[in-house]
């Protein structure tokens, strides 16, 4: 089985100004996903996840939330992909450290206008460290 692997090192992180844009976002992975309008869904994504060392770099590029590995949904309505919302894992309280394989997951509100969703794994900007994905799977629930 293959599974997605994010690395971020000090190293690349070290020589980058506060205002480089190369790394202003991180390092992520993501995957768009149709949505009907005005379905009445929610969306529920599993997935396992393992991390080695993951932890903020002190005085690198921080965001105001996302302080270590993150999930975020993304919604947008078709029109110009106008960006309506986000929720995910690791936005208010940072997922940072090490552990082995865990299954977490997300519910999250369809908002009515949306047509789209992207679905982003990642290390925030200002973060070192190794993230693996595997076994993610999307789930579309009736509210």
């Amino acid at each position: 089985t293959r599974c997605a692997h994010i690395v971020m090192s000090q190293e690349a992180i070290a020589p980058l100004a506060k205002d480089d844009q190369y790394l202003r976002n991180g390092c992520y992975l993501y995957q768009r996903l149709p949505c009907k309008p005005r379905s009445g869904k929610r969306i529920n994504v599993q997935f396992m996840l393992r991390m080695d060392q993951v932890a903020v770099v002190e005085g690198k590029l921080e965001t105001p939330y996302e302080k270590g590995f993150f999930v975020k949904v993304h919604y947008y309505d078709g029109k110009g992909d106008r960006h309506l919302n986000n929720d995910g894992l690791g936005l208010r309280e940072p997922l940072l450290g090490t552990h082995g394989w865990r299954r977490l997951q997300l519910f999250s509100e369809i908002p009515d206008e949306a047509t789209e969703i992207t679905l982003s794994f990642g290390l925030a900007a200002g973060v070192s460290g190794e993230a693996w994905i595997d076994d993610v799977e999307t789930r579309y629930l009736d509210r």
